[in-house]
C-alpha cells in the first residue's frame, strides 16, 4: 500500500499539495460508520522532523456521504485520515485512509514514503490502532529509498526501526547498511547517535564503544542519559548514596536536553521517588517534588499517587497517603480545563488530551476515596468515588464500581441499586456488586422472589453490549499457517485444526502479564475442554534459554497448567503474526482466518473467560458450516 485508492473516502485531487485546501467525501455505506448520523475525522499529519500532527475537523453530511475541507501545514509530507463518531472509528482493517502530499513535479515529496513508514512502526499507539505493522513499514520505506536513494542516510533510523534483531536476515542487512553509514567521515552528532543505538540494539559492543569515541571527539563528551538511567537503576546502595547520585545527575544533566534527556531523566526522577517512598522518606520525597523542575510535575504526581495507593493497600500511615493522594488528586482536577500545555503531544487533539486527563483524575480520586474509605470518612469518600465511578469513569471499571458502592453502603444505602444495575448492565461488575444489589433487593421487595429473572435480565443486557463492542472489533485476515511440536515433542499444524476454533496465545515465562492472565486461561480451557470445536494453543516465544522445551515445560509443571504449549524456538511464527507484544491472543475461525486479535491484560480473570467466551462464539456465529 502507498495510498488510498478506494471509494469509501476521496480526495478532490489526486496529488494533493501543502498549502492548497483540498475536498475531502467520506461514503460511508460499506464501513462501520454506515449507520453514522454526524462525523468527525483526525488527520495526521505526518511531518519528517517531528511527531504527527493531529487536527479533528467536523464533516457535514450531503445526502449520504459526509464533506470537509482539509489544508496541509506546509512541513507535512503525507497524512493518515480517521473518520469517527462517538463511540466507533473507521481505521480501515488498520492502515487507516493515507495520502502521499506532492510538489509542483508531480512527484511524491521527499520523506513522504518515510513519514509514513514510522508513522505504522512507532505513532500505531497514537493514531488509534492495534498494533504496529512492521511489514507494511518496510516496504514503505524501501519506496522512498527507491525515489529517493541519498535519503537512506536521512531516513536511516526510520529504516532501523522496521527492522528487528530476533530475525537473522534483518540483522545482517541492518549491520551491512550500518558499517557503509559508519564510512562517511562528515556524520553529525545525530546520525551518530543513531548508529551508536543501532551497533547496541544488535550486541555490537566494540563498534558501539568505536562510535561513541567518534561522537565525543567531535562534538565533546556528552552526559548519555540512557547509560545514567541505568546506572542509577542497577547499582546497589544505601537511600543516602542515591540522595548524592540523584543531584549529581541533575548537576550533569545537559543545559540544553533533548527530548530523550528528558525521557530518561523522568524514568530517574520517578524511580528516586519511589525509592524515598519505599524508605519511608517523607519529607525528602516531598522537598524533592518541590524542587523538581515544572516539566516533571505530572510524573511527580503520578507517583504522589501511586505511593498513596500502595500506603493504602497495606493499611500503612493512612494519614501520609492522604495528604499525598488529595494534593495529587486536586492537581489532577484543575488540569482538565486547562489549554494544551508545550508538553502535551502534538499526535493528541485536543479531546484526547483532555480525555487523558479526566482518566487520570478519575483513578486519583478513586485512589483518595479509597484512603477515605479506609480512615472510616464514608461521607467524605462518595464524591470522590462518585466522580471515580460514574462522572469521569462511566462505569467502565469494576473495581471503581465496586467501592463506590462500598461508600454508598455506609452512607445512602437508597442509592445502590440504580448504580449496581449501571454496573452490571456495562459488564463491569465484582461479585461483591452482585451482593450489594441482592441486599437492596431484599430489602425493598421484602423476599428474593423474581430477582433470578431481574438478574438474568441485567447479565442479558451485559451480555449483548459487549457482544456488540466485541463485533465492531472483528476483522478478517487468513491466519499464517504454523508447525511447531509441543512439550510431549508431537507436531501441531494449524491445519490440523481446520474445522475448529483456535485460540492462539503467544507467552514467555519472562512475561509477567502473561503469567497473570494464565488463572483466566486455564478457567476458559477448562470451560471448553469438553467441546471438540474449540481448541486453545499456547506458543512459546521470544526465549534466550539454551533447553528452551525443559524450561516451558518446567514452568508448566510447576503451575500444574493444562496447557498444549508449542514452542517457537526461532521465533518466526510470532513474527509472521506480526506480534509486538506479549501476551498477545488471536482467535481463528473454523475457516482459517482471524477473527480478534487481543493484546495484553486487563487483570481480571473473569472478565478475560468472559471476553474470550464471547469472541469464541462470535467467530462461530461468523462461520456456520
Amino acid at each position: 500500500m502507498a495510498q488510498y485508492t478506494g471509494n469509501a473516502l476521496k480526495l478532490t485531487t489526486d496529488r494533493p499539495i501543502v498549502g492548497q485546501a483540498m475536498g475531502v467525501t467520506y461514503d460511508p455505506s460499506q464501513t462501520k460508520l454506515r449507520e453514522a448520523t454526524s462525523l468527525e475525522a483526525v488527520v495526521y499529519w505526518l511531518r519528517t522532523n517531528n511527531e504527527p500532527l493531529a487536527q479533528a475537523y467536523t464533516f457535514t453530511k450531503k445526502a449520504t456521504k459526509f464533506e470537509a475541507q482539509i489544508t496541509a501545514p506546509t512541513d507535512a509530507v503525507a497524512f493518515c485520515i480517521i473518520p469517527q463518531t462517538e463511540e466507533k472509528k473507521d481505521l480501515n482493517n488498520g492502515q487507516t485512509y493515507a495520502f502521499l502530499l506532492y510538489g509542483t513535479d508531480a512527484k511524491p515529496l521527499s520523506g513522504s514514503y518515510a513519514s509514513l513508514s514510522y508513522a505504522y512502526a512507532n505513532y500505531y499507539y497514537d493514531m488509534g490502532l492495534d498494533d504496529r505493522d512492521i511489514d507494511l513499514a518496510k516496504s514503505l520505506i524501501e519506496k522512498e529509498f527507491g525515489l529517493y536513494p541519498p535519503n537512506k542516510r536521512k531516513f536511516f533510523k526510520e529504516y532501523a526501526s522496521t527492522l528487528s534483531p530476533r530475525k537473522e536476515e534483518d540483522k545482517k542487512q541492518l549491520l551491512s547498511d550500518a558499517d557503509l553509514l559508519a564510512q562517511n567521515s562528515d556524520l553529525n552528532e545525530e546520525e551518530l547517535g543513531t548508529l551508536q543505538q543501532v551497533y547496541q540494539r544488535f550486541q555490537q559492543k566494540e563498534k558501539a564503544e568505536a562510535v561513541q569515541k567518534v561522537k565525543e571527539s567531535k562534538f565533546g563528551k556528552k552526559e548519555d542519559m540512557v547509560a545514567t538511567y541505568s546506572n542509577f537503576v542497577r547499582t546497589k546502595s544505601s537511600i543516602a548514596d542515591k540522595k548524592k547520585e540523584y543531584a549529581k545527575v541533575w548537576n550533569n544533566f545537559p543545559s540544553e536536553p533533548k527530548p530523550i534527556d528528558w525521557q530518561y531523566m523522568t524514568y530517574i526522577h520517578n524511580t528516586y521517588l519511589r525509592m524515598l517512598a519505599d524508605s519511608n522518606q517523607w519529607d525528602d520525597f516531598k522537598k524533592t517534588v518541590a524542587e523538581a523542575r515544572p516539566k516533571l510535575k505530572s510524573q511527580s504526581m503520578q507517583v504522589y499517587n501511586s505511593s498513596a495507593w500502595n500506603l493504602a493497600k497495606k493499611d500503612q500511615n493512612l494519614e501520609q497517603a492522604a495528604e499525598l493522594s488529595i494534593q495529587a488528586t486536586q492537581w489532577a482536577k484543575e488540569q482538565i480545563n486547562q489549554p494544551r500545555h508545550a508538553s502535551d503531544p502534538s499526535s493528541s487533539t485536543d479531546a484526547k488530551i483532555r480525555k487523558g486527563r479526566e482518566n487520570q483524575y478519575s483513578t486519583f480520586a478513586d485512589t483518595y476515596g479509597y484512603i477515605l474509605l479506609k480512615q472510616g470518612k464514608a461521607a467524605e469518600a462518595v464524591p470522590f468515588l462518585k466522580d471515580a465511578a460514574i462522572t469521569y469513569g462511566h462505569y467502565k471499571n469494576a473495581e471503581m464500581n465496586e467501592r463506590y458502592i462500598q461508600a454508598l453502603e455506609k452512607v445512602n444505602p437508597a442509592a445502590i441499586k440504580e448504580v449496581a444495575e449501571n454496573a452490571i448492565k456495562k459488564g463491569k461488575s465484582t461479585e461483591a456488586i452482585h451482593t450489594a444489589l441482592k441486599q437492596a433487593y431484599l430489602k425493598e421487595k421484602g423476599n428474593e422472589n423474581g430477582f433470578e429473572g431481574y438478574i438474568a435480565e441485567l447479565n442479558r443486557i451485559a451480555s449483548e453490549s459487549t457482544r456488540a463492542e466485541l463485533r465492531e472489533k472483528m476483522i478478517l485476515k487468513p491466519a499464517p499457517a504454523f508447525s511447531l511440536v509441543n512439550l510431549e515433542g508431537k507436531p501441531v499444524t494449524l491445519a490440523d485444526l481446520k474445522g475448529k476454533t483456535v485460540v492462539v496465545d503467544f507467552w514467555a515465562t519472562w512475561c509477567g502479564p502473561c503469567i497473570m492472565s494464565f488463572p483466566g486461561m486455564q478457567k476458559a480451557v477448562d470451560k471448553f475442554k469438553n467441546d471438540p470445536n474449540v481448541a486453545f494453543v499456547f506458543i512459546d516465544t521470544w526465549q534466550t534459554e539454551t533447553d528452551k522445551r525443559k524450561n516451558a515445560a518446567d514452568f508448566i509443571e510447576k503451575k500444574k497448567y493444562t496447557f498444549n504449549v508449542l514452542l517457537d524456538e526461532k521465533d518466526e511464527v510470532v513474527a509472521s503474526y506480526k506480534v509486538s507484544g506479549i501476551p498477545t491472543k488471536f482467535v481463528i475461525d473454523k475457516t482459517g482466518n482471524i477473527r480478534f486479535k487481543s493484546i495484553g491484560f486487563g487483570g481480571n480473570t473473569d472478565a478475560l473467560v468472559d471476553e474470550l467466551s464471547t469472541m469464541i462464539a462470535l467467530a462461530n456465529e461468523n462461520n456456520q458450516p
